[in-house]
């Protein structure tokens, strides 16, 4: 160890510091000399990851087993599964020396103690610095479950899921307690579950027996809590097209209307017509059902609105009939160059209008599918359920008008009857950026909110004011920080793009990063398709108004901009409205002429991002003002502003 007094006269040097770095704080150069990581494959171990096993009221609880896996069993053999005891301050610390974030970014974490019963698995990753979680636990006790039949025999084989009761049921909210226990009954109706003496809310289900849900049920200690189950109703009926012709091989889906646990596919009937489309759904209970039909091959192109049937007391449904029209079938693939399945994947489906309907469908093993059942001239959205730690790309080999790509879904409109072909869903491992973000003054700032556009995906700064976002490869992005008070959009970052798997480092300015109009020439129309140009405005003011039609405050913005248009048009006022993202100009155009907007309506065209970029564009509806000679004089403003700002522009 060097003497103080040495140590002083070294600092007092010119290359002090330096020489005190190299003696007495050598981890200083080591973290110098390291690199930053420049893709995901450059984040490598060794990781430590701290899990905190509490009691719901917060009280360290050691004594608990955890279990790390990494990767997730769907995606290729365990690196990592080990299994730590929790110490006395309720602390399980896991040390990792073996990874593959490419194949998975995160190392899942559950409980694997029987003695206790608490959240169920979570995903953390060092990606996004994430090393702690919380799990709230209690201890367990075995109780006893007896199953028994309408007559009192006992049932073997029937499955029983504990779910610990809270007020929101089944919606999930911070910090709620949440815990899960299942069993199956043996010969005898029996079944023993580890759980705690909480109000518990139990689903039971048998084949060929109707589930049931039991709610806020105290569980006894000293005797079996006994579930009786019952063969309920049955539904039956027909599935024909418009000429009585029975369709066979379609698959018949009925929820209950109103019952809060519709979602599970325990109280999910299913049925499959035969070859004269005759159908039939077992053990329904009394209420109200919707019953769905999902048309196959070579059948796709037909769809069929959901029929409800009442099921009253223990009586059944006979004679329903399904009625299969002209419909839209959607196929595509999957395709990725990476280590992940393409079968078996999720693709959820709404209709808005005529009918509202939604619906999901899985891709067969090889990837491929097909979206039936689409209604023709409807309007809906297909989303395309991804992939954690990659982004979900969209690609369509033809142009058709009705079918408009948003990000990881399809948004469909007045689409016409027949089948269409060309769809690509491509998985491309996501990148990551890391910052910091700071006031004009250059301080920290704390808890705002991150934006990633166009994804609309929401970061938070930590109270150090850094922030880590995921960020979809090949394609240009912006960032917003918002001001989580005020809603307003202080920074909008340049356009930038990155390369797959690629990790950024970007830090964020008030005052730096967004583009500045004020007192500047009114920008080009440069990728907005609008039949204008600044020459028609020729000694007028201009007012240029960003807006989006799906979304209240900008449609209220225009409806109210068009109430003024006599007025702004008495002032020298003329007013260019652009819509901030490429829809259907169909829709646009009918939306523009049912409200009888009366000024001249573009589009964005070109580059979305950097277009919003170049016209100062933080948040919609967003209004420029230009005095005569089209310099801007004000942007961002409130129509409540318009008319102060229209007296002090040359000299009016």
């Amino acid at each position: 160890m060097l003497d103080s007094k040495i140590v002083h006269r070294i600092m007092k040097s010119s290359f002090g510091w330096m020489l005190v770095a190299l003696f007495i704080y050598p981890g200083i150069v080591q973290a110098a000399g390291r690199e930053k990581p420049k893709t995901i494959t450059d984040i490598k171990p060794p990781f430590t990851f701290s899990i905190n096993t509490l009691t719901p009221d917060g009280k360290p609880q050691p004594g608990v087993k955890m279990r790390c896996l990494h990767p997730r069993a769907r995606r290729g053999e365990a690196i990592v599964d080990m299994v730590v005891t929790s110490n006395e301050k309720g602390v399980a610390e896991f040390n990792i020396t073996q990874a593959d974030l490419v194949l998975d970014r995160y190392f899942w974490f559950y409980l694997a103690d029987e003695d206790f019963i608490g959240s169920p698995g979570v995903g953390i990753s060092p990606i996004d610095n994430e090393y702690t979680w919380t799990f709230q636990v209690l201890p367990a006790g075995e109780f006893t479950f007896l199953v028994r039949d309408e007559d009192g025999k006992p049932i073997t084989g029937a499955k029983l899921q504990l779910h610990a009761d809270h007020p929101a049921y089944p919606r999930l909210e911070p910090g709620t307690f949440r815990a899960i226990a299942t069993a199956t009954t043996s010969e005898g109706g029996l079944a023993s579950v580890k759980f705690s003496q909480i109000e518990t809310n139990i689903v039971a289900s048998a084949k060929g027996w109707a589930s049931t849900f039991i709610r806020c049920v105290s569980l006894p200690k000293d005797k079996p809590y006994e579930i009786r189950v019952y063969p309920g109703s049955n539904i039956t009926g027909q599935v024909v097209d418009s000429k009585s012709n029975p369709i066979g091989d379609v698959r018949l889906l009925a929820k209950k209307k109103d019952f809060i646990m519709n979602y599970m596919d325990e109280f999910i009937l299913k049925a499959t017509t035969d070859k004269k489309g005759r159908f039939t759904l077992d053990n329904a209970t009394e209420g109200t059902y919707e019953i769905q039909a999902q048309m196959q091959e070579p059948y796709e192109a037909l769809q069929a609105n959901p029929v409800s049937v009442r099921i009253e007391g223990n009586a059944s449904a006979v004679g329903v009939k399904i009625l299969a029209e002209q419909g839209v079938a959607l196929k595509g693939r999957y395709v990725t160059k990476h280590k992940l399945r393409t079968g078996n994947r999720t693709i959820f489906v709404r209709t808005f209008s005529p009918i509202r309907n939604n619906w999901r469908t899985q891709t067969k093993d090889d990837g491929s599918f097909v979206i039936s059942g689409l209604p023709h001239n409807a309007q809906g959205l297909i989303d395309f359920i991804g992939v954690s730690g990659y982004h979900t790309s969209l690609i369509m080999s033809n142009t058709y008008p009705f079918f408009q790509i948003e990000n990881n879904r399809i948004r469909f409109n007045a689409v016409p009857p027949g089948v269409y072909e060309g769809v690509e869903v491509h998985f491309l491992l996501a990148g990551r950026i890391t910052g910091k973000v700071f006031d004009s003054s250059g301080n920290p700032m704390p808890r705002q909110e991150l934006i990633v556009r166009p994804r609309g995906w929401i970061h938070r700064t930590n109270d150090r004011g850094e922030y880590t976002a995921e960020i979809p490869p090949m394609e240009n992005v912006t960032l917003e920080v918002r001001d989580p008070t005020s809603r307003q959009i202080i920074i909008h970052c340049e356009p930038f793009r990155i390369k797959e798997g690629e990790v950024i480092e970007k830090n964020l300015t008030v005052g730096e990063e967004s583009s500045k109009l004020v007192d500047q020439l009114l920008p080009k129309f440069q990728g907005i398709d609008i039949e204008f140009r600044p020459q028609q405005a020729q000694g007028k003011k201009l007012l240029v108004c960003f807006w989006d039609m799906e979304q209240r405050p900008s449609r209220y913005c225009i409806t109210q901009l068009a109430k003024q248009a006599e007025q702004l048009k008495e002032k020298g006022v003329m007013v260019v409205v652009v819509h901030a993202s490429k829809v259907d100009e169909n829709a646009l155009n009918e939306w523009v002429k049912k409200y009888k907007i009366p000024f001249t309506v573009g589009m964005v065209q070109g580059d979305v991002e950097k277009t919003l970029f170049t016209w100062g564009v933080k948040s919609l509806p967003w209004l420029l003002l230009t005095d005569r000679n089209h310099v801007v004089t004000a942007e961002g403003l409130a129509i409540s502003e318009l008319r102060e700002k229209l007296e002090h522009i040359n000299g009016d």
